[in-house]
């Protein structure tokens, strides 16, 4: 997840934890003040080769966000990003 606050203040915030069993448990979303907006990052692979990854948004919850970029992450060959929102506020507190 990716938070921008005023200022274009840019932190990567981690959406799960591993326990003490190794097993992944999600985190809630920090959504913040009204003043922050958030975005979604999602990871995966091709992701590059979709006509039209841009146009097809994403459902949170009952928000549908945009996708405003989908292609090549450039870190690691053969791996695509997706970013998505800014998330809307009133999903804060939603169950996971």
């Amino acid at each position: 997840m990716l938070r921008v606050k005023p200022g274009n203040i840019q932190t990567v915030q981690q959406v799960y934890q591993l326990d003490a069993s190794k097993n992944i448990v999600a985190l809630p979303i920090d959504f913040g003040p009204s003043t922050d907006q958030v975005y979604l990052r999602l990871l995966g692979t091709g992701v590059r080769h979709r006509t039209s990854p841009n146009n097809d948004g994403v459902t949170l919850g009952a928000a549908n966000l945009p996708v405003i970029f989908s292609g090549a992450q450039r870190a690691f060959v053969g791996e695509d990003k997706i970013n998505v929102g800014p998330g809307p506020h009133s999903l804060a507190g939603c169950a996971r």
